[in-house]
């Protein structure tokens, strides 16, 4: 057990403990139906059998009926708040790890395996509602009633109670004995099927890939084997689960058994009587059912356990984003690289680099694949941070600056146009969505999208599919624009923006952006020397 990933968990209780202590006083209550019913059923079979009456008899009956309900009735009211307050535990944590996510820099989702991320984190934070759920339902509602009931059998017979508690140590000696193994097999299984959401994942993203080259039989002979470990995963997991449960119920059958042959030898005798001897029974049996509710749900916490250990792994992280700096700035779109040097890793990608952009310039910076343009946007827009020299922001250093208030006054396309699965009004809107039909329609009127949107049965309601599938690269390339256009943004970067555009529409575009008016600083990251001698100024990275 991992104490700092518990620690943790147990900090997102706070402020919560009424609510916990509510929940262990409802399962207190449940004593006030079922210690009654204990007594009854003795007193039935020692007083109202024996005297013969009927309505008396039948008085009894519906005594217990009621308390039976009244036992169902709070254990449903109990059960329903404590589902309200693991639910919002498990929310709460999965915005913990959304913010840290957020926290998070570039690096981390360039060098990890996403989809083994994302499979990860959706699958641990069920398996951690469940041991939530397990321990406030289970678990303590549990050791309550067994406290309880465990009293009022010591005090209806203290020698059958310790012949019954003595198999208690042959049930904790199992689960010792069977946790270690049924830890790995429960790891293994949470592997398998983070696998198995990741295979998915590739297929159902992958389609076109696929058929293109002709690899679908070799994604079938893939994916079946991740299947095939799956399968032995679940049975191995399953059988060990049975096994434990049968082992754990044979154990407890065998109390029951000395109860009946020991208490039947007492009543033969005359030092216990029949009513009492039914009274230990009744308790016993529901005290063992409350037993096997508490033993029932160590496994589910020890897939809890695990599951915690992976998620607060990853919330203690030490990587952080590159800039922490917290002063805002009104930012006029002037940038500047001194004396700057970054590396991939041990591959470096540019050394010393020193460049001025004043507010409202276009410039232009050339290169061939590789010489590092894209990297460049990245450390402007501050996802990475030099190893050497100091990036500014109209004469500021970024270690100063709150960057987040700087991109509000930046629009991005990157060569690969991103979207989301949406509407072309939404995908436009992304980040401003109280930007008007008005702001919007001028966008694409600049990036010269509105020439394929007005032509679309749906317009701006139409839905492009994951990845934007449903446009062509061109239509994609031109929303992206007009979604950097919509922010009005004091520096403008584009990377590649000729990529899948028609000369033509490429000439459209540079004469929308030079009659920008206020005019925003123009960074133009390109191979094309036609689309950079439009600029003002053009620097080349070998």
């Amino acid at each position: 057990m991992n104490m700092a990933a518990w620690k943790y968990y147990i900090t997102f209780y706070r402020g919560r403990y009424g609510k916990l202590v509510f929940n262990i006083a409802a399962s207190v209550s449940q004593s006030l139906f079922v210690l009654p019913m204990v007594f009854l059923v003795g007193y039935v079979f020692d007083k109202i059998i024996v005297s013969k009456d009927y309505f008396l008899l039948l008085m009894a009956g519906l005594v217990l009926l009621l308390l039976n309900l009244g036992n169902i009735a709070l254990t449903l009211f109990a059960r329903k708040l404590t589902m309200k307050l693991t639910r919002q535990i498990t929310c709460e944590f999965r915005n913990a790890i959304l913010h840290k996510f957020y926290q998070l820099p570039r690096s981390f989702y360039t060098g990890s395996d996403i989809n083994q991320v994302q499979s990860s984190v959706v699958q641990d934070t069920m398996r951690l509602e469940q041991m939530s759920h397990a321990i406030v339902a289970q678990v303590i509602p549990a050791s309550v009633l067994i406290t309880g009931l465990g009293c009022v059998l010591c005090y209806l017979n203290w020698f059958l109670f310790l012949l019954m508690i003595i198999v208690i140590p042959g049930l904790f000696l199992v689960r010792l004995f069977l946790k270690g193994h049924l830890s790995s097999v429960i790891r293994a299984y949470h592997r398998s099927v983070e696998i198995f959401s990741q295979g998915m994942f590739h297929v159902l993203h992958k389609m076109d890939l696929t058929r293109v080259q002709m690899a679908e039989q070799e994604e079938m002979v893939n994916q079946g084997a991740h299947f095939e470990v799956l399968k032995e995963d679940t049975i191995r997991m399953a059988w060990m689960n049975t096994a434990y449960n049968s082992i754990q119920n044979g154990i407890a059958a065998l109390s029951g058994i000395l109860i009946i042959v020991v208490g039947g030898m007492a009543v033969t005798r005359g030092t216990m009587t029949m009513g009492a001897l039914l009274s230990f029974f009744v308790a016993s049996s529901m005290m063992k059912g409350y037993m096997q509710n508490l033993f029932t749900a160590i496994p589910q916490i020890l897939e809890g356990n695990e599951s915690l250990i992976t998620l607060h792994r990853l919330l203690m992280l030490e990587e952080h984003l590159p800039y922490l700096g917290m002063k805002p700035i009104g930012f006029n779109g002037g940038i500047g690289l001194q004396h700057v040097s970054f590396s991939y890793q041990d591959t470096s990608v540019f050394e010393d680099v020193t460049f001025d952009i004043q507010p409202g310039e276009m410039v232009a910076i050339t290169g061939p694949n590789g010489s590092g343009k894209s990297t460049l946007a990245w450390l402007i827009l501050g996802f990475y941070r030099p190893e050497q020299g100091v990036v500014y922001a109209d004469g500021q250093p970024y270690d100063d600056l709150d960057i987040a208030s700087l991109r509000k006054h930046t629009g991005v396309v990157m060569q690969d146009p991103l979207t989301i699965s949406g509407t072309i009004m939404e995908n436009i809107r992304y980040g401003m969505p109280d930007a008007t039909i008005e702001e919007v329609s001028r966008a694409c009127e600049l990036s010269t999208a509105d020439d394929f949107i007005r032509n679309l049965p749906d317009g701006y309601g139409t839905r492009i599919g994951e990845n934007g599938i449903r446009l062509s690269g061109g239509q994609r390339q031109r929303l992206v624009i007009a979604r950097a256009l919509l922010r009005k943004p004091q520096l403008l970067i584009l990377d590649e923006p000729s990529n899948h555009l028609d000369p033509d529409s490429v000439e459209r575009l540079m004469h929308n952006l030079n009659n920008l008016h206020p005019k925003p600083t123009i960074l133009i990251l390109t191979q094309e020397m036609k689309l950079a001698r439009a600029s003002q100024k053009i620097y080349h990275l070998e």
